[in-house]
């Protein structure tokens, strides 16, 4: 039998009958993102070995649940792009919520800067900052117990036909692997796995594949050569039908209509028309796919049912990864237990807007008391000038007067994307708490 199947035809080739390449795996790499909670976009660059039969690389995620999106590019030019998601995704540790965003109102991008106040405190005022800080992939430690695996981008060559081989990668070529998600993850334990193999001969016998792909060559010229002999007799056999008058056994048997056939066809849809347009019903119209205007859907109906099929979301998805993303300089610490978020980029429908990072203010320390305190009244709020709006939907939250490390800190104003429609922002303020004032910080109602 195996003699047998060195003689077939491509169409029992592709049946699983012939013999295949096979995947070694010649290096296996892992990499950890630089920060608990990134978007990317991370590059990942590797060098083709050049192999005779092709080549095969694959990216996974192994930890955390992942989802977004992968380019391949080969030495700059993309060939491939997709969406990778697991089951789950752990993102919330990543991704600032209502009450997070209400413990700090902070800038997107903020530095503080000394200068005096009206009350003769010493104090500090955010500006902004358009500075880029770069994101990386280290190396790391190969994990072999993980709770999840995330297929995220793969490049895939084999020379199983002569067609494939001038596809072959050459030696050093540079295979790059672009990965970014629309919001922030949750990356801590996570580690990126490339596994590059190459694509060798069944046994290791190159002459022998060379061999088999020259019999699969002229084997498919066969069968081309045969398809193309009988696309000639059908369209021969079209033409005849076509020239003759009333009905054709031969003709009505392969689906080809005769010239009266189709004079009477045209006519019977020159009918359908004629009905639609006045709005009449004919079941032989129907069959045949007609709708009147009472019966088709209305432009409207159409718009809002594709709109409820995508989440009922009008803003069309990203076209290309965020930019690196902005260094931030962390505000003052708003409680005791605080967890800084970093900003992240959101999508506004056609282009990439920055939302500043936050604190993240534990419930425990708002109901014991152990957000910042005060021991005198802060200095009159500064006139503050809006930066335009990055989105349609964000909310102004206004700035606030901030003590720390004995002095008092201006946190600019920002904008925040409000937790669900209709949301308004109440500003932070400072409250009596016996003979200190204590930050009550602002929130959304």
């Amino acid at each position: 039998m195996t003699r047998f199947c060195t003689y077939v035809s491509v169409a029992a080739l592709l049946a699983g009958c012939g013999p295949s390449l096979a995947t070694t795996v010649r290096t296996t790499q892992a990499f950890g993102a630089t920060q608990r909670c990134s978007q990317g976009p991370f590059e990942i660059h590797v060098p083709a070995f050049g192999s005779r039969w092709g080549e095969d690389v694959t990216v996974e995620a192994r930890g955390n649940g992942v989802q977004g999106h992968e380019s391949v590019y080969v030495d700059g030019r993309e060939i491939d792009r997709g969406e990778f998601a697991s089951a789950t995704s752990a993102s919330n540790a990543c991704t600032l919520s209502a009450s997070d965003r209400a413990a700090s109102a902070t800038s997107a991008n903020a530095t503080a800067a000394n200068a005096s106040s009206a009350s003769n405190a010493s104090s500090a005022s955010s500006t902004p900052d358009t500075q880029s800080a770069p994101v990386a992939l280290v190396a790391a430690a190969l994990p072999y117990t993980f709770p999840l695996r995330t297929d995220i981008a793969r490049y895939h060559h084999e020379v199983d036909d002569w067609s494939k081989a001038d596809g072959v990668l050459k030696r050093g070529q540079d295979l790059k692997f672009v990965i970014w998600s629309e919001h922030p993850l949750d990356l801590e334990g996570t580690v990126f796995v490339v596994t590059h193999s190459e694509m060798t001969a069944p046994g290791g016998d190159d002459k022998k594949w060379a061999a088999h792909l020259d019999e699969a060559r002229t084997a498919a010229q066969k069968e081309a050569k045969k398809k193309q002999e009988e696309e000639t007799a059908r369209l021969a056999e079209v033409a005849r039908c076509s020239a003759l008058r009333g009905s054709d056994k031969k003709c009505h048997d392969e689906g080809i209509r005769t010239a009266s056939e189709r004079e009477a066809y045209a006519a019977f849809q020159a009918q359908c028309e004629d009905l639609a347009r006045k709005n009449a019903a004919s079941s032989a119209c129907r069959d045949d796919g007609w709708r009147n205007d009472n019966e088709r859907p209305d432009e409207a109906q159409t718009i809002a049912l594709l709109r409820a099929m995508h989440g009922g979301s009008a803003l069309p998805s990203p076209t290309r990864p965020p930019p690196a993303p902005q260094i931030e300089t962390q505000p003052p610490k708003p409680s005791e237990h605080a967890e800084w978020i970093a900003g992240s980029y959101e999508w506004n429908g056609s282009d990439w807007v920055w939302i500043g990072g936050g604190w993240r203010v534990p419930d425990q320390d708002r109901a014991q008391h152990l957000t910042a305190t005060a021991p005198t009244a802060p200095p009159p709020a500064p006139v503050e000038a809006r930066p335009s709006q990055p989105v349609a939907s964000a909310v102004w939250a206004d700035g606030y007067w901030h003590y720390a490390n004995g002095r008092w800190v201006w946190i600019a104003g920002h904008w925040a994307m409000p937790p669900r429609a209709g949301a308004t922002w109440r500003a932070s303020a400072w409250v009596v708490d016996g003979a200190q004032l204590r930050l009550d910080p602002g929130g959304w109602r």
